[in-house]
């Protein structure tokens, strides 16, 4: 901020120099926006609650995340770019739960119990996310999770699920990615 302040104190009683320095920074900025990567992905990290187990399909159901959620990308305080840029993910419902046999469900769980009998239930996730465009405003952008890792601390070891999405089917049936169910994501720990 006091960089920019500087520059158009420097500049402001020219007005051809301020008038040239706009268009240097308007190319600029056009520049940068040109150059983005839709492909690139960024990484987000994040914690939640798992729910009870359910015993007949071997799963413990993650809650805390829709698609009405979304993550601060970034904070923009300047010109006529949005102040938050807000990142919603589309496929958020594919990351709903993971899957763990009997046994290593009934271990899982005697290793968060404190004391007194009480279950730590957070965990610690691990989103890629790529953009795929805007929502509904500006200010707005829709992202797809393309891998995520669930993890039992919050030192982000012990990985208890993988997901990962960016594996389609040989003939495609949807843009949407494919959806992995629990017993695919949670096979090695079986």
């Amino acid at each position: 901020m006091a960089l920019a302040d500087a520059r158009r104190n420097r500049y402001r009683h020219d007005e051809f120099e301020l008038e040239a320095k706009r268009k240097e920074t308007i190319e600029l900025m056009k520049r940068a926006v040109s150059s983005f990567n839709l492909k690139e992905e960024f990484v987000v990290r994040t914690s939640l609650n798992f729910g009870n187990y359910d015993f007949r399909n071997e799963t413990f159901p993650l809650d805390g995340y829709s698609e009405s959620h979304y993550f601060y990308a970034s904070h923009y305080p300047h010109g006529s770019f949005p102040s938050n840029i807000k990142v919603f993910m589309k496929n958020v419902n594919s990351v709903r739960q993971f899957g763990l046999s009997n046994a290593k469900a009934r271990d899982f769980l005697q290793t968060r119990k404190d004391r007194n009998g009480r279950i730590d239930r957070r965990v610690y996730l691990v989103l890629h996310l790529r953009i795929t465009g805007i929502k509904t405003e500006p200010d707005q952008l829709q992202a797809e999770i393309t891998k995520a890792w669930l993890y039992d601390k919050p030192n982000w070891t012990q990985e208890i699920a993988k997901f990962d999405f960016t594996q389609k089917p040989a003939a495609p049936i949807s843009e949407e990615p494919m959806p992995l169910n629990s017993s695919t994501t949670s096979a090695a720990l079986r």
